[in-house]
């Protein structure tokens, strides 16, 4: 009997071994769901505290009163009886409208290149307006247009092999490159594939890895926000990761990640890497660093057509070092009852007239024009910036080159200036982590030469914030006091529970009716 016995206890021995092995290999996930729990339990209770109900209750009627215009006339159901042409052209002109983007106030948003260029793509998108290139036999011009623009991307970008596809903007440019590299992983036993961004990556990084299933790592820049802690980044890509992201140039301070160090990481380690250029697609490669497939390690680019590309809204390229990638990202179902199915993209029909209007746009105004119209953007950031510079009380963000200047301070409340902007007239964008603003010039800010206005209105926002008593100053408006608010509350379910409440403020799934419901 000694020999079971002996059997028995190295076997316990040994499966005791194994249990502590897997639960040491795996205490960093055992932590992070306990330590979520915990979290999710302690702001439930914090939640539920009179204090914190009322303060929440008071964001969302401030939101609900200013957040968007009602229109009277809005409609709860289909009318009985159909409208005619004229009588729908005349409601129209009852909507809710603000044309102030046209003085050049607006931070990006608006990428309006004059009504010329307007009234001919127009003119082509409405020729296409029932296109669609998930039937390419019905509709060849438009599969002719979108492979033009690919190759026209793919050569202002210096790839080798064409491979892309246009798609509807750049969060689906960047979910379907997320998609592609995720799923060269599964096929390579990867079960649960790894993105690594740093925090200064766009959100839809955030999202794409949410709705593929993907583990997002995300990387601290310096202060910045200009440069990785290196040694962080490194350590940070592991045996499951298979991507990892520079922005040329992110999204909240306009700075260009150094791609090339992060592209040759990426090389290193055998993963691919994706350089998002979803708002500087189009100035980058006219700027004093441009950067494309020459830069080895660089495997996918995304560039929005429709920002500085100037094309009708909905449509942006994603590019392919090979079609080995792209092979990837497509979708082919052998087996559906409706026939042999494949989709290059998310979506399954199309817009061919945005794709008719991106590639009207893109020749219209040529290599040359785009050069141009580059120059003239990067040439007014610039001046922004060194006037910013000279100024004490605030501080320009990274070193920002291309098209965005991000604005913060630790001298003032930025709060009280970018609110002060906005009652210039302005529409700027808020940034937190730190308290900033930014402002993204445009061709139509060049246009009305509104450099000068933005500085003076800055000088007059700093003076007022420094020398107006707290008792004589305006009340912050909603934006800002949301701002100002949120940035104080760790609980960051709170805050998207205002996130939620203001899409249903858009849908008008909340009224100023029903705001409490």
């Amino acid at each position: 009997m000694k020999w079971v016995k002996y059997i028995v206890e190295n076997s316990i021995i040994y499966f005791a071994g194994i249990g502590l092995y897997y639960t040491y290999k795996n205490a960093p996930e055992w932590y992070e769901v306990v330590s979520n729990k915990l979290a999710r339990k302690k702001e439930e209770i914090i939640r539920k505290l009179p204090i914190v109900e009322k303060k929440l209750e008071s964001i969302k009627e401030e939101l609900a009163e200013t957040a968007f215009e009602e229109w009277e006339k809005s409609f709860d159901k289909l009318p009985e009886n159909g409208f005619s042409p004229s009588d729908i052209m005349n409601l129209t002109e009852t909507l809710p409208k603000n044309n102030e983007w046209k003085k050049g106030k607006v931070s990006g948003a608006v990428y309006h290149c004059g009504d010329g260029l307007t009234k001919m793509v127009g003119k082509i998108v409405c020729d296409n307006f029932w296109s669609n290139p998930l039937h390419a036999d019905l509709f060849p011009q438009i599969r002719q247009m979108e492979a033009d623009i690919i190759r026209m991307c793919a050569n202002l970008y210096n790839a080798e092999e064409i491979a892309g596809c246009v798609t509807t903007g750049g969060s689906e440019s960047i979910i379907l490159a997320c998609k592609t590299y995720r799923d060269i992983g599964i096929a390579q036993g990867i079960e649960k594939p790894e993105l690594v961004i740093l925090d200064t990556a766009h959100a839809a990084f955030e999202k794409a890895a949410e709705l593929l299933g993907m583990k997002l790592i995300k990387v601290k820049t310096s202060e910045d926000m200009d440069e990785p802690n290196w040694r962080d980044l490194e350590t940070s890509i592991t045996e499951n990761s298979v991507l990892l992201v520079g922005s040329a140039p992110n999204f909240p301070y306009g700075n260009v990640d150094n791609i090339v160090k992060m592209a040759a990481l990426a090389d290193r380690q055998k993963i691919g890497f994706h350089m998002d250029a979803c708002l500087g697609g189009f100035i980058l490669p006219f700027s004093e660093n441009p950067l494309d497939f020459r830069v080895r390690g660089i495997t996918s680019i995304s560039m929005d057509t429709h920002k500085f590309g100037y094309c009708p809204k909905g449509s942006s390229v994603l590019l392919y070092r090979s079609r080995e990638l792209i092979h990837s990202q497509y979708f082919v179902n052998t087996e559906w009852r409706g026939g042999i199915y494949v989709s290059p993209t998310l979506l399954g029909s199309r817009n061919g007239s945005i794709i008719s209007g991106a590639w009207a746009t893109m020749i219209y105004f040529g290599r040359n024009g785009y050069e141009n119209m580059a120059k003239n953007i990067i040439e007014t950031t610039k001046s922004i910036v060194d006037k910013l510079r000279e100024i004490d009380d605030i501080h320009v963000i990274g070193n920002p080159n291309i098209c965005v200047i991000a604005i913060s301070s630790k001298q003032i409340d930025i709060n009280e200036v970018y609110d002060f902007m906005i009652k210039r007239g302005w529409n700027l964008n808020h940034l937190q982590y730190p308290n900033a603003f930014h402002i993204c010039i445009t061709p139509i800010f060049i246009k009305n030469n509104k450099e000068k206005e933005f500085l003076d209105d800055i000088m007059s926002a700093i003076a007022y914030t420094k020398n107006t008593p707290n008792d004589e100053k305006d009340k912050l408006g909603t934006l800002s006091m949301v701002y100002g608010t949120t940035q104080k509350i760790k609980e960051r379910s709170f805050i998207k529970e205002l996130g939620i409440y203001y899409q249903d403020l858009y849908y008008s799934l909340v009224t100023k009716k029903n705001k409490n419901k």
